[in-house]
């Protein structure tokens, strides 16, 4: 566990190592990343970073947590635009996946640490994705209750997101996916509003 930081000066600090964390994944990759860089770049000691950052794992932990807050920040503010309680199953789940798509895409680092998504520490970072996810969901299933009353929603959802979130990793991870995103969107739409409503084996 890393030191946390209480002051300004410290919370600032901490922020420019995650900042030069990022800067140096991009410019060099992430298996060419050591925390001698990093302090390079943030212009520190390896001391100082030391004192909050114990070694590279940490590092990307933090950069990964601001990643997973950047994209439910994204999806908390634009799905509250476009009212969810007027959106039909279909168009919410599309609009879900159009933003968490964007919001991937907006920065070139979410791309570089996707493409190793296999090896990173994403346990953490996902979770909090996930509970985010079931959490707008389950509201969503509250106020349309009489238009889909899914059984077994909370299993469901936790099926379909955690899938749905692996999937996403693989998928942004390929320079030539398979298959076009409009592909993707539309299976995947489909897949999760059929799942859900299914009432399962008759």
């Amino acid at each position: 566990m890393r030191k946390q930081p209480k002051q300004s000066r410290s919370r600032a600090l901490v922020e420019s190592l995650i900042d030069a964390t990022g800067e140096v994944i991009i410019e060099r990759g992430l298996e060419s990343l050591t925390t001698n860089q990093v302090a390079e770049r943030a212009g520190v000691s390896v001391g100082s970073l030391y004192q909050y950052f114990p070694d590279k794992q940490a590092l990307l932990l933090a950069v990964l947590d601001r990643m997973e807050s950047t994209v439910e920040r994204a999806l908390a503010d634009k799905l509250q635009l476009i009212e969810p309680e007027k959106q039909s199953l279909n168009a919410m789940v599309t609009l879900t996946f159009r933003i968490g798509m964007a919001a991937l895409r907006e920065n070139p680092l979410h791309l570089a640490l996707l493409r190793h998504w296999q090896t990173l520490p994403v346990n953490g970072p996902m979770r909090q994705l996930e509970k985010f996810l079931i959490g707008t969901a389950q509201t969503y299933f509250i106020r349309h209750l009489e238009d889909y009353p899914v059984r077994n929603l909370h299993p469901k959802l936790y099926v379909l997101i955690n899938s749905v979130i692996l999937l996403l990793s693989q998928y942004m991870s390929e320079e030539n996916p398979p298959i076009t995103e409009p592909e993707l969107e539309s299976v995947l739409v489909t897949m999760i509003c059929v799942t859900l409503l299914d009432d399962g084996p008759k």
